[in-house]
């Protein structure tokens, strides 16, 4: 991601970052390991969410709040974090 981007965002802003996850990502997670292919799949998947996760730990280490949902369940995220930055103070 680009840091001097963010920055300049935030002079001025509250950034945050929503983000949909995809639904087949957690039915490979779900899916039974039956075969070798099934395995590299799993494997990679695991790969890709744990890569994942660290990029928006290193966007929340920079303040940004970071939303990650599948689709049916963001707008209750996003109204939950609203919500808990106007508890905070952050608005």
């Amino acid at each position: 991601f680009a840091l001097p981007a963010l920055r300049t965002l935030q002079r001025r802003h509250l950034v945050v970052l929503a983000s949909l996850r995809e639904r087949s990502v957690e039915d490979c997670v779900a899916k039974p390991v039956e075969t070798f292919d099934d395995a590299l799949l799993f494997g990679s998947t695991h790969l890709y969410l744990e890569q994942r996760r660290r990029v928006f730990e290193e966007l929340r280490s920079h303040g940004v709040v970071t939303i990650d949902a599948v689709a049916e369940k963001l707008p209750i995220e996003l109204t939950n974090a609203y919500l808990e930055m106007k508890r905070a103070g952050r608005l």
